[in-house]
């Protein structure tokens, strides 16, 4: 996704009973008082669907990022538990990539030089990912 771009993630998980869904990042929970920028919503999408066990329940947990920032490129992971302590928690990795458009670190200069000295141009750039740096000749 690129820099300052909604992005949104979502998870899935069915249980009995329903299970809760936590989002993490580095082994931190998430949360709205974490970032302003992130959103957590939750619902249920289907209740009781088997005749069987009537109790099954599918619950969707979406993180939400309002806009990325740079720092945002990592690993995000949710966990989703009912409380049964025989049913071990089930987890699922998301990647989010963010790019960053090019910004120049050190522009290139004007240089004036006499002939038959070499001229030597010098920039620095950084983005995500890596910049491709072109130089072009100006004829006047």
């Amino acid at each position: 996704v690129n820099q300052f771009e909604e992005v949104t993630f979502e998870c899935r998980a069915t249980g009995i009973p329903a299970p809760y869904i936590n989002w993490y990042r580095n082994g931190d929970l998430l949360n709205e008082a974490f970032d302003s920028r992130i959103s957590l919503s939750e619902l249920t999408v289907s209740g009781p669907m088997d005749p069987i066990a009537t109790d099954l329940f599918t619950v969707c947990r979406t993180l939400t990022f309002n806009y990325t920032r740079d720092n945002d490129t990592d690993t995000y992971t949710c966990v989703a538990s009912n409380g049964n302590a025989r049913m071990p928690n089930v987890t699922q990795d998301f990647e989010l990539f963010v790019r960053v458009a090019p910004v120049f670190l050190t522009p290139p200069e004007n240089l004036t030089v006499v002939t038959p000295e070499d001229a030597t141009f010098f920039c620095e750039a950084t983005a995500r990912p890596g910049p491709t740096i072109t130089w072009w000749r100006v004829e006047e």
